[in-house]
C-alpha cells in the first residue's frame, strides 16, 4: 500500500496539482492583453500534463486489476537526468521563479534505479518550489555525482503566504522521498532556516555503501 501511495502521489496527485497551479496562473492573466503568449503556454502545459495524467491513471488501473489478462504496456525507459534538469529549469521559470541549476559528475554512472529515484526527487523539489517559494525567488538545485555518492541540494526562499491550498498540498511528497532514499541506503533531510527551505539527499552508488552495513 505504501508503494501504491507513493506512485499515486508522484504521478496523479502531482500532475493534478500542476494543472491547478497553471490554471490559476493563466486565470490571473486573463485581463491583460499583453500576456496572451503566457496564457497560451499555460494552456499547452495543462493539456500536456492532463494527457500524461490520464495515461498514468490507465496504467495504474491495469496494474491494480488482477482479474484481467490485458497485457501491460512496456516498462517506461529510464529517465534522462540531463533532460530532467532542463525541464526543471523550464518549469520554475514558467512559474515566475528564477532558477540556478547545476550538476557535476557523470549521470551515466548511476543505475536505472538511482536515476529514477533522483528524477522523482527532482520533480518533487520543483513542485514544492512552485507551491511555496516567494514570488520571483531565486531557486537553486545542485546535483553532484562522485565515485561513491550522488548528492542533491535544493534551496528556495519561502513566501510569506504560501501559494498552496489543502487541495494542492498533502505533505506526503517529502515522506515519499525519505522512503525512497532509505530503501536505497541513502538519507534525505529537510529544514526551514532564515525563511529558506533546504533539502539535502545523499544516495550511495553501490550497495556496499548501504548505511546498515558495517
Amino acid at each position: 500500500r505504501a508503494l501504491i501511495a507513493r506512485e499515486l502521489h508522484d504521478t496523479l496527485a502531482r500532475a493534478n496539482t500542476q494543472i491547478v497551479l497553471r490554471a490559476q496562473q493563466a486565470q490571473a492573466q486573463l485581463h491583460n492583453p499583453n500576456h496572451t503568449d503566457q496564457i497560451n503556454t499555460a494552456l499547452d502545459d495543462i493539456i500536456t500534463t492532463g494527457h500524461q495524467s490520464v495515461l498514468d491513471l490507465r496504467t495504474m488501473l491495469r496494474l491494480l486489476r488482477q482479474d484481467t489478462n490485458t497485457p501491460l504496456d512496456p516498462a517506461p525507459p529510464t529517465p534522462d537526468l540531463t533532460t530532467t534538469l532542463t525541464q526543471a529549469r523550464h518549469n520554475l521559470q514558467t512559474a515566475g521563479l528564477r532558477a540556478t541549476i547545476t550538476h557535476q559528475g557523470d549521470p551515466t554512472r548511476l543505475t536505472p534505479t538511482l536515476t529514477t529515484t533522483l528524477t522523482r526527487i527532482l520533480d518533487e523539489c520543483v513542485a514544492n518550489m512552485i507551491k511555496y517559494a516567494a514570488p520571483d525567488a531565486q531557486c537553486t538545485i545542485k546535483l553532484n555525482i562522485t565515485d561513491t555518492t550522488a548528492e542533491l541540494h535544493a534551496i528556495n526562499p519561502l513566501a510569506t503566504r504560501g501559494r498552496s491550498t489543502p487541495a494542492t498540498s498533502s505533505k506526503l511528497g517529502i515522506l515519499g522521498i525519505q522512503e525512497r532514499t532509505h530503501a536505497l541506503g541513502g538519507t534525505t533531510t529537510t529544514k526551514h532556516t532564515n525563511h529558506q527551505w533546504i533539502l539535502h539527499t545523499t544516495l550511495p552508488l553501490t550497495p556496499n555503501n548501504h548505511k546498515d552495513k558495517p
